[in-house]
Parts: structure tokens; C-alpha cells; sequence
């Protein structure tokens, strides 16, 4: 589901790529050069600068830029892996292990909506803070990101029965292209932010070790070190937030948009509510499962929405006979 928006990011150039990718590139190849100087020194940086004609350094920004541009399709290449890791996919045995703190926040939550002694504006705030930022108990990641964006995934299951990672791909590409923009607006901030928190931090681990390696400067080194794992965190508390907006738009998506799906399906949209919840838990157990509602007991449903309704005759009002 989220990878269908980096695919989309396929252009150089472009606004978003740009914002997405070639800016924290940039400012992760700046800072290794800013390291770089620290341990050369930088009086010798500035006589190896001094000691270049014009023609040199303004031939010196072509390699700068294409290396700028490869870490930057590197950072795209590796999106996906990146918001996985941040969301808390860590593999079943380490999230396991670091769901404690999580999962005590819901509890507590939980609980505070249960007790008396807490005021009905504060079990209205904590409603909504379990509405947007957590999905049910048995899918809690370990991170506030992954829950942020799992409980915006969950919604369409809960309320209407789609599965929103099986259908999100064929809904993403039939949104109206001002509805396109606006998920885009959200989606590129937040990846922006979670690229700059992971350059923070590398940055501020490797170049750390190697300032404690070659260089003496204790207050380099403290500086690179608590700045940028500050910085990173700043950054991907700020993706939170962002994601917190995407994930709204994304419910707003299965609300609006949903039967734009059943009808490029050539399925006939249910009258009642439940009607439509059975079909689309029969379409996601077709699709993810390999189940055809043949053998799942509900082709009733399929036969409903794609038959045409036999027209009834309209009763006679009594005393109508010789009517004009």
C-alpha cells in the first residue's frame, strides 16, 4: 500500500522527488563532507580550495551534483525498506520483544476511558488519540509511526469490510487527480522527514566513530553525536505528525471512493450497508486467499448486484376501474 506512492516519485525533476529524496541526499553528503573537514582540518580544506582556479571549482560541482543524484535514487530505491523499518517491521521475534511500551500506552488509554474520575473532555481527547494513533489491540507495532499508519489501514476493514493493502493499489489509481495531489501533499513530507531522520543518524553514528578515530576534538564529536541523533529524532517525530494526515486522507479515500472500484468491477453497489460489508469480505477472501465466493457460500451476493431486478406489477388502487 505505501509503495504506491513511491512509484509514482519517477522523475528527477520533479517537485517531489526533489523534496523526497535529492534534498536529504544533499544535506547527508554535506554533513559527510563537514565531517570529512573536521578530521583533515579545516585550514587544510581551505587551502586545498584557495589552491583552485575558478574553472576547477566551477567544474567540481558536476561530480557534487551526480553524486548528490545517486544518493538520491538511492534513497529511493530504498523507500519502501525504510518506512518498513520505521513503522516497526522488525521480524515477528524482535517486535514481539519491544511491543511492551506500546502496548502499555493502550492499556493505559484504555483504561483511562473506563474510569470515573476522569472528565468526559479528557475521555474525548483519549478516544481520538486511540481512533487515529493506535489499531486494535492485536495489531499494535512498537512504533507510534507504524500504528499511526496501520490504524488509518484498519479503518476501511472495520467499517465496510476492505481489506485497504489488497485494495489500496486498484483504489490509488482510479482518485480523481485533485484527490491524487492532495495524498501526494501528505505522502512527500512524511517520506522527506523519515529520509532526513535516518541521514541524522547515520550520520551522527558513523561520522561520530570516525571523529572519535581520527581526531582528538572531544567537542566535535559531542556536537555531530547529540545533534544529529536530536535532529533525526525531531525529524521523525515530525513524520508522525505528517503521517497522521495521510492517514485521514486515506480514510476519506475508502469513504468517497470505494464504489468506484465495485463499478470498474462491473458489480452492482448494495442497498444496505451489511449487504455491502459481506461482499467485500467475499471479494478480499477471492483475491488474498484464492477463495471464489463459489466456494465460499456467497455467489447469492454477486448474482444479487449484477442481476437486473424482475420488474413487479404496481397494484391496482381499489376503485380505480373506468379512472380517467
Amino acid at each position: 500500500m505505501l509503495g504506491a506512492f513511491v512509484d509514482r516519485l519517477d522523475k528527477l525533476l520533479d517537485a517531489e522527488f526533489i523534496i523526497a529524496f535529492w534534498v536529504p541526499a544533499f544535506i547527508g553528503l554535506a554533513s559527510a563532507f563537514g565531517i570529512g573537514a573536521a578530521i583533515i582540518g579545516p585550514s587544510d580544506i581551505g587551502d586545498w580550495w584557495d589552491g583552485l582556479s575558478d574553472t576547477e571549482r566551477v567544474l567540481l560541482g558536476g561530480p557534487i551534483l551526480l553524486a548528490s543524484a545517486l544518493a538520491a535514487y538511492l534513497l529511493r530505491a530504498l523507500s519502501y525498506v525504510i518506512v518498513r523499518l520505521y513503522e516497526g517491521y522488525w521480524g515477528h521475534a524482535i517486535r514481539r520483544r519491544t511491543l511492551g511500551g506500546m502496548k502499555e500506552t493502550f492499556d493505559e488509554l484504555n483504561d483511562a476511558i473506563g474510569d470515573d474520575k476522569v472528565e468526559e473532555e479528557q475521555k474525548a481527547e483519549v478516544r481520538s488519540v486511540l481512533y487515529y494513533d493506535f489499531p486494535s489491540d492485536r495489531k499494535i507495532l512498537p512504533t507510534r509511526l507504524g500504528n499511526v499508519l496501520r490504524a488509518a489501514e484498519e479503518y476501511s476493514g472495520r467499517v465496510y469490510g476492505v481489506d485497504a493493502v489488497t485494495w489500496w493499489p486498484r483504489l490509488s489509481s482510479i482518485v480523481p487527480d485533485s484527490f491524487r495531489a492532495t495524498l501526494t501533499g501528505a505522502w512527500v513530507p512524511m517520506l522527506a522527514l523519515l529520509n532526513l531522520s535516518s541521514v541524522f543518524f547515520v550520520t551522527a553514528v558513523i561520522g561520530g566513530v570516525l571523529l572519535l578515530l581520527e581526531s582528538d576534538r572531544w567537542e566535535v564529536f559531542a556536537a555531530v553525536f547529540a545533534g544529529g541523533l536530536l535532529t533525526s529524532r525531531l525529524c521523525y517525530n515530525a513524520a508522525v505528525v505528517q503521517a497522521g494526515s495521510y492517514g485521514r486522507l486515506i480514510r476519506a479515500a475508502f469513504d468517497l471512493y470505494r464504489h468506484e472500484v465495485l463499478g470498474k468491477m462491473g458489480i452492482k453497489v448494495p442497498a444496505m450497508p451489511k449487504r455491502e460489508f459481506e461482499l467485500w469480505r467475499a471479494f478480499d477472501q477471492w483475491l488474498y486467499n484464492y477463495v471464489p465466493p463459489w466456494d465460499d457460500g456467497v455467489e447469492r451476493l454477486f448474482r444479487q448486484q449484477t442481476s437486473t431486478p424482475a420488474t413487479r406489477k404496481k397494484p391496482e388502487t381499489p376503485g380505480s376501474e373506468g379512472a380517467v
